[in-house]
């Protein structure tokens, strides 16, 4: 004699227990996506080559250009003039290497 294999089958079993499922949950969405992958920085005070921080780079940007090392887009030249006198001179790498020593503050 054959032995039944399932004594007491589901007539009706249910296929899709859960009838909407998410296919792609997402734990932890964003709730303030960035719209621009690559935003600009922001401006800080005697940030003279623009990466958006205050550092000792800036002061050696500044002094390149002053001494004529190093040669700038117009853009470049006004974040460098940071005394806005409309001259790249030693009062602007002077401010600069003030204000990331922590003695001048910029307006």
């Amino acid at each position: 004699p054959d032995p039944d294999p399932d004594p007491d089958p589901d007539p009706d079993p249910d296929p899709d227990p859960d009838p909407d499922p998410d296919p792609d949950p997402d734990p932890d969405p964003d709730p303030d996506p960035d719209p621009d992958p690559d935003p600009k920085p922001q401006k800080v005070g005697g940030d003279a080559n623009g990466d958006g921080k205050l550092d000792p780079y800036d002061y050696l940007f500044v002094c390149r250009i002053y001494f004529g090392t190093l040669t700038v887009s117009d853009e470049q030249r006004a974040n460098a003039d940071v005394n806005n006198d409309g001259i790249i001179n030693q009062y602007d790498y002077l401010l600069i290497k003030r204000a990331y020593m922590g003695t001048y503050v910029f307006k």
